[in-house]
C-alpha cells in the first residue's frame, strides 16, 4: 500500500521561509509583530507547502479563537457595506474570522448575541448599532468580552473602546451652505426610540442654527426609524407643521430618500419646494434623482478604525497591560457633500 504524503509541519515552513519555527507561529497567531517582508515570506511558504495549522489545538494552547464578532443596526441599511468592508480588511490581515450579526435595531436582539459570542469564545465584539443600550455594554462586560462601540456616547465608566463620530464638522458646513441659500425655516427627522446618535445630530443641528440667529421655534423636530418608510412618513409631519420648513435634515440618507420619494409623490419638486439633506453619503444616494446632499461619515475609515482598535485593547489585555478599556478612543471627521437636492427656497 501507497504511503500517504507526509503533511508538512511548521519546521518545514520555517525552513522554506529562511526563519525560525517562533517567527512562523508570531505569523500563525499574529502574537507578535513581524515585519512586512517577512511575514510575507511565511505566508508564501505557507501557500507553497498548503500547510495548514490546527486551529483548534491554537485555541486550546493560546486560548484565543481569532473570531470577532460584528453587531451592526441593520444588514438591509446600504451604510453598513463600507464600515463592513473595513472590519474585514484588518481582520484578514491580521489573521482573524468576523461573525456578522444583525441586531434589527432590537435591543434584546443584541443581548442575545452577546450571549451567543460568548459561548463561541470570541475574542472580542465591535457594536456598530444606532440602538446601543447601556445594558447591552454591562452585559459584554459581564461575559469579560472585549469590546469596541461605534458612535456611542455610552458612560464614561463603561469599559469599551469606541470609536467617535464628530459630527460638527458636517453640521456647521451645512448650516452655512442652507444660510447662504436664504433658508430660514428648518426641520430635523430623528428617531423615535430616541437614540444617542439621533439626539446628538439634533442637538447639534439646533445649537449651530442659533449660533447663526436661527431661533429654536423656527426648527422643527419629529421622529423616524432610520428607513425609508420612517422618512415617508415624516414627510406628512413635516407639511402640517406651523413651521413650513423649507429646508430638511434627516437622520440618514435612508430617511432622506423616503422624505423625497413622498414629497415626488405629494407633487412636489425636490429641491425646489424642499430641500432634503441626509446622513452616511450611501452609495444610492449617489444615484436616485436628484441626487443626495448629505454629510458624508467615512464608512470604511470607521470600520478599519474599529478593528484596529479592538487588536489594541486585545493586545493590550494579553500583555496584562494596567490600562483601562475607557482610555482607549477614536474618531472620524464628517463633511459636506453638497449634489442636487438643495437650493434656494421658492
Amino acid at each position: 500500500m501507497q504511503e500517504s504524503p507526509k503533511k508538512p509541519t511548521i519546521t518545514d515552513v520555517a525552513k522554506i521561509a529562511g526563519v525560525s519555527k517562533t517567527t512562523v507561529s508570531h505569523v500563525i497567531n499574529s502574537s507578535r509583530f513581524v515585519e512586512e517582508t517577512t511575514r510575507n515570506r511565511v505566508l508564501e511558504a505557507i501557500a507553497e507547502l498548503k500547510f495548514s495549522p490546527n486551529s483548534i489545538a491554537r485555541s486550546l494552547a493560546n486560548n484565543k479563537t481569532n473570531t470577532i464578532g460584528l453587531v451592526v443596526s441593520d444588514i438591509g441599511n446600504p451604510f453598513y457595506h463600507d464600515p463592513i468592508l473595513g472590519v474585514e480588511e484588518v481582520a484578514l490581515s491580521s489573521g482573524n474570522t468576523i461573525f456578522l450579526f444583525n441586531a434589527n435595531y432590537d435591543v434584546d436582539r443584541s443581548l442575545g448575541f452577546v450571549s451567543t459570542m460568548a459561548s463561541r469564545k470570541v475574542d472580542g465584539i465591535i457594536f456598530m448599532s444606532s440602538r446601543l443600550d447601556h445594558s447591552v455594554i454591562k452585559e459584554t462586560e459581564a461575559s469579560n468580552l472585549i469590546a469596541v462601540a461605534v458612535d456611542y456616547a455610552g458612560d464614561s465608566n463603561d469599559k469599551v473602546g469606541k470609536v467617535i463620530i464628530n459630527f460638527e464638522p458636517g453640521i456647521r458646513q451645512l448650516v452655512a451652505h442652507l444660510l447662504s441659500l436664504g433658508h430660514t425655516r428648518f426641520a430635523f427627522v430623528g428617531d423615535d426610540s430616541g437614540t444617542s446618535t439621533a439626539n446628538i445630530r439634533r442637538d447639534l443641528f439646533i445649537k449651530i442654527l442659533s449660533e447663526n440667529q436661527i431661533p429654536g421655534e423656527n426648527c422643527f423636530v419629529c421622529g423616524g426609524n432610520f428607513r425609508i418608510d420612517g422618512g415617508r412618513a415624516a414627510f406628512h409631519a413635516i407639511r402640517n407643521s406651523p413651521v413650513n420648513p423649507t429646508a430638511v435634515l434627516a437622520v440618514n440618507d435612508m430617511t432622506a430618500i423616503g422624505i423625497i420619494q413622498e414629497a415626488q409623490d405629494s407633487g412636489l419638486t425636490v429641491p425646489r419646494d424642499l430641500s432634503v439633506v441626509g446622513f452616511d453619503n450611501i452609495e444610492i444616494g449617489r444615484d436616485i434623482r436628484p441626487h443626495l446632499t448629505t454629510i458624508a461619515i467615512p464608512g470604511f475609515e470607521l470600520g478599519k478604525l474599529s478593528m484596529s482598535l479592538l487588536l489594541r485593547m486585545l493586545a493590550s489585555r494579553k500583555r496584562g497591560s494596567k490600562q483601562k478599556e475607557t482610555t482607549y478612543r477614536q474618531s472620524v471627521e464628517t463633511k459636506l457633500v453638497i449634489r442636487s437636492t438643495t437650493s434656494v427656497p421658492a
